[in-house]
C-alpha cells in the first residue's frame, strides 16, 4: 500500500510539475527582471534625461493637472504619479488593461518630454502576474501554477521523507546521466524548500480570492430617488502645490507618491519607498474648495480594506489581500526594488 501510494505520488510530481514548471520558469524569470522595471524603463527611453531628483513645481503641477482633466473628459480615470528617485519625471498616466501609460512632464517646469512609447519594464511586471492576458484570465492561470507547485512540493517531500537525510548526501556525478541529474534535483529541491513554499504560498494566498468561491456580499438598497453621480469639478482651477504641501506635512517621514482624483476629493498617497511596508497611507482634499477632510493615519497593525477603493472612480478587480484593485494605483503600483525584491 505504501509503494503503490509512492508511485502515484510520484507519478503526480513528475507530471503536475513538468507542465507547470514550463508556466513558472516563465513567471520566475520575469518576477525577478520586473524588481528592476522602473529602471530597465528609464535604460529604453533616452530622452529624459533628469539626472537629479527635483520636487514638482507649481508649474509642471498645474500642467499635470491639465493633463488630467483632458483625460477625464475623455472618461479616462488618469492620475498623477510625483517623482522619485527610480522615476525621476512627473508623469500623467492611465491603467489601459495591461500596463499603465501616459505623458511625463519635466517637474521643474511641466513641459512634455517627447519619450520614445515602450512597454519597458512594465511588460516583466505585467507577464509575471497576469501573463499579458488579462488581470482575469492571466491571474487565474498564475494562480493555478501556484496551486500546482504547492501540489508538487507536498508530493515530492512525501515521496523522498522516509529516506531523506541519505538522499541529501549523495550526488553520484559519475552515475548514469539521470541518475546524477536526480540527485541534483533532490538536492536542490531539499535546500530551497522552505524558499519555494513560501513563494507559492504566498503568490496564491493574495489572489485566493480570484479562485475561491467567497461568501456573496449583501446587496445595497436601492433608492428610488438615488441622485445622479456627481460630474468631476474643473480641475484645471484646483492649484496642487499647496495641497501637496499640506499632504507633506501630515504624512511625517513619508514622500508622496502619487495624486488620486474622484469628484469629491483629491487624494495624495504615500509614496512606495517611503517604507518597507504599503501602508497606503494618505491625505484627503475636498473639492472644489480644496480643504483637507483626512489627515494621514498611522499604519494599521493587521492588514485592512484599501480605503481608496471605496470611493475609486476606476474599474474594481480583485487585486492583493489588502483588499484592493488591479486598476486603482494605490493598489497595483509596483513595489520599491527592495520590497519588490524580497517578495518576487
Amino acid at each position: 500500500m505504501r509503494e503503490t501510494l509512492r508511485t502515484r505520488l510520484g507519478w503526480l510530481h513528475g507530471w503536475l510539475g513538468y507542465g507547470a514548471a514550463l508556466v513558472l520558469t516563465c513567471i520566475f524569470a520575469t518576477g525577478s527582471v520586473a524588481v528592476f522595471n522602473m529602471e530597465i524603463t528609464r535604460w529604453m527611453q533616452p530622452e529624459v534625461q533628469l539626472a537629479t531628483l527635483v520636487p514638482p513645481g507649481a508649474l509642471a503641477l498645474d500642467a499635470a493637472a491639465r493633463l488630467v482633466a483632458a483625460e477625464q473628459a475623455r472618461g479616462v480615470s488618469a492620475f498623477i504619479t510625483l517623482p522619485s528617485a527610480r522615476s525621476p519625471t512627473l508623469d500623467v498616466v492611465h491603467y489601459n488593461g495591461h500596463e499603465f501609460v501616459g505623458a511625463r512632464l519635466d517637474p521643474a517646469t511641466g513641459a512634455a518630454i517627447p519619450a520614445r512609447i515602450t512597454a519597458g519594464g512594465g511588460l516583466f511586471y505585467n507577464f509575471h502576474h497576469t501573463l499579458f492576458l488579462g488581470p482575469q484570465v492571466g491571474t487565474v492561470i498564475v494562480n493555478i501554477a501556484g496551486m500546482a507547485l504547492l501540489v508538487a512540493i507536498v508530493s515530492g517531500v512525501v515521496i523522498h521523507i522516509h529516506a531523506l537525510v541519505p538522499d541529501i548526501i549523495l550526488f553520484r556525478l559519475s552515475a548514469a546521466r539521470l541518475r546524477a541529474w536526480l540527485d541534483a534535483h533532490l538536492l536542490a529541491g531539499v535546500l530551497f524548500v522552505p524558499f519555494m513554499v513560501m513563494m507559492a504560498y504566498t503568490g496564491v494566498l493574495v489572489k485566493a480570492d480570484m479562485l475561491v468561491p467567497a461568501a456573496p456580499r449583501p446587496a445595497r438598497p436601492v433608492q428610488a430617488n438615488t441622485p445622479p453621480p456627481a460630474p468631476m469639478p474643473d480641475l484645471t482651477r484646483l492649484p496642487l502645490a499647496p495641497l501637496l504641501a499640506q499632504a507633506r506635512a501630515s504624512l511625517p517621514g513619508q514622500e508622496p507618491g502619487f495624486i488620486l482624483f474622484a469628484p469629491q476629493r483629491v487624494s495624495i498617497f504615500a509614496g512606495d519607498a517611503s517604507s518597507a511596508f504599503l501602508t497606503r497611507d494618505h491625505a484627503d482634499f475636498t473639492l472644489p474648495e480644496g480643504t483637507l477632510s483626512r489627515p494621514a493615519q498611522p499604519p494599521p497593525l493587521l492588514p485592512a480594506p484599501c480605503s481608496s477603493c471605496t470611493g475609486c472612480i476606476m474599474p474594481v478587480l480583485p487585486r492583493r489581500a489588502c483588499g484592493g484593485c488591479i486598476s486603482c494605483p494605490a493598489c497595483a503600483a509596483p513595489p520599491s526594488w527592495p520590497a519588490g525584491w524580497s517578495c518576487s
